[in-house]
C-alpha cells in the first residue's frame, strides 16, 4: 500500500509521518511552502519524547500524483475545502478507498458520491501546526476507522495493520458514525477557544467554562435524539451523557494547567485557522450543523446559534483570539433564551 494524505496539514502530516516513519510509502499533499520544507529538511514531528524525522514524498497538487493500484488516499483536510478537494481527485481511479480523517459528519457522503469505496475515520488526538515542514504532536494516539456507512472489509484491516505498525491505537469499528458524531459534539466547543483564547486544559479546569462547553454537548445531544441520530464517544471513552457530566463536574480537569509551556498547550484547529487569519473555519460544519437539524427538528439552539454567529462577526471583523470573553458569550446566549421563551409565551392570535 502507499497512502497519499490529500489536504496534510497538521493531522495528515502527522499520520503520514508515523507511517512513513513505520516503513510504509506516503505522499502528502499540501501547501507549498510546507511541502517544499519538506523536500529540504524532511518532516519534523516534535514530542514531549523529543524530535522525530520522517522522510517522505510532499506535492503541491492532486494532479502531481502518478497513481498506482495499491494506492490508499487519507482525506483530512478541513470540511469546508472537501468538495473542491474530492473534485480535484479526479485522476484517481473511482475503486480508490478514501478514509475521511475529518471532523464533521459530511465528508464520507461527499466521498461516496465520488469513489466507490469510503470509509469513515475517527482521530482522538492533537497536533499543533509549528511552522511548514514542523508540527507538534501534544496529545493521545488513538484512531478509529470503519467503511462508510457501515461495515468492515480488507481495506480497513490492512489500513488498521498499518496504522498499529505506525504507532497508533487502532479500533475497527463495524458502525464508525457514531463516534464521529460523538467527535462533532467535542467541537462544538471549538468556537470557545477561538473566541476567548484560551486552551484544553485551562477551558476543562475552569468551572464556568466546563459548564458553559457541557451545555453546548447537551444542546447538540438533543437535536441528534430528536432526529434519531446515533451517537457515542470514541474508543475508551464513557457515554456520551457520562462524558457531559464528567466535564462539567471537573473530571478532566488539569493540575496548574497555567504552568503548561506554550508548546504543549492544546489547541483546536478552528484556533490555529483564526490566529493565521484564514479566510474560513469549520464552524459551519460544526455548530452550523446542529443550528440547521435544529431547525428541522424544532429543537432550540441558543447555545450553538451564539457561538456560530460570533464565529461569523470575528470573521468579517478580522479579529484574533480573545475578541470575546466568555461573559460576553454567556450573555448573547441568555438573551437568545429569553427571547425565545417570549415567543413562546406570547398569546397566539
Amino acid at each position: 500500500m502507499r497512502f497519499i494524505i490529500a489536504g496534510a496539514g497538521a493531522i495528515g502530516s502527522v499520520m503520514g509521518g508515523y507511517l512513513a516513519i513505520g516503513g510504509s510509502p506516503v505522499v502528502l499533499i499540501a501547501r507549498r511552502a510546507h511541502a517544499e520544507a519538506i523536500g529540504r529538511n524532511g518532516l519534523i514531528i516534535k514530542t514531549a519524547r523529543g524530535d522525530r524525522r520522517a522522510d517522505l514524498d510532499a506535492v503541491t497538487e492532486p494532479s502531481d500524483v502518478a497513481w498506482q493500484p495499491e494506492d490508499i488516499i487519507f482525506v483530512t483536510t478541513k470540511s469546508q475545502d472537501t468538495v473542491d478537494l474530492l473534485d480535484h481527485l479526479d485522476k484517481a481511479p473511482r475503486e480508490t478507498p478514501v478514509f475521511c480523517f475529518q471532523n464533521g459528519v459530511r465528508n464520507e457522503e461527499w466521498a461516496a458520491e465520488r469513489f466507490e469505496n469510503a470509509y469513515g475515520g475517527l482521530v482522538v488526538f492533537s497536533v499543533n501546526f509549528v511552522e511548514p515542514g514542523v508540527i507538534e504532536h501534544t496529545r493521545n494516539d488513538v484512531v478509529a476507522i470503519g467503511r462508510y456507512p457501515s461495515g468492515l472489509d480488507e481495506a480497513v484491516r490492512r489500513v488498521g495493520d498499518a496504522l498499529t505498525e505506525a504507532g497508533f491505537r487502532v479500533t475497527l469499528d463495524e458502525d464508525v458514525m457514531p463516534p464521529k458524531w460523538g467527535k462533532l459534539l467535542l467541537n462544538l466547543n471549538n468556537a470557545v477557544y477561538a473566541l476567548v483564547d484560551t486552551w484544553l486544559q485551562l477551558a476543562y479546569t475552569d468551572p464556568d467554562y466546563r459548564y458553559f462547553m457541557g451545555q453546548t454537548m447537551r444542546e447538540g445531544l438533543r437535536v441528534a435524539a430528536a432526529l434519531d441520530i446515533a451517537v457515542r464517544m470514541g474508543p475508551g471513552e464513557p457515554s456520551v451523557d457520562e462524558f457531559i457530566d464528567q466535564l462539567e463536574g471537573g473530571g478532566f480537569a488539569y493540575e496548574n494547567p497555567e504552568d503548561l509551556p506554550p508548546d504543549r498547550r492544546t489547541y483546536p484547529s478552528t484556533w490555529q485557522d483564526v490566529v493565521v487569519g484564514r479566510a474560513s473555519t469549520e464552524v459551519d460544519h460544526f455548530n452550523g450543523e446542529i443550528v440547521r437539524l435544529g431547525l428541522e427538528a424544532g429543537v432550540p439552539t441558543p447555545y450553538n446559534t451564539t457561538l456560530l454567529q460570533m464565529m461569523k462577526q470575528l470573521s468579517a471583523e478580522g479579529a484574533k483570539p480573545g475578541r470575546f470573553s466568555l461573559g460576553d458569550i454567556t450573555l448573547r446566549v441568555q438573551e437568545k433564551t429569553d427571547g425565545s421563551r417570549s415567543e413562546a409565551q406570547a398569546p397566539q392570535s
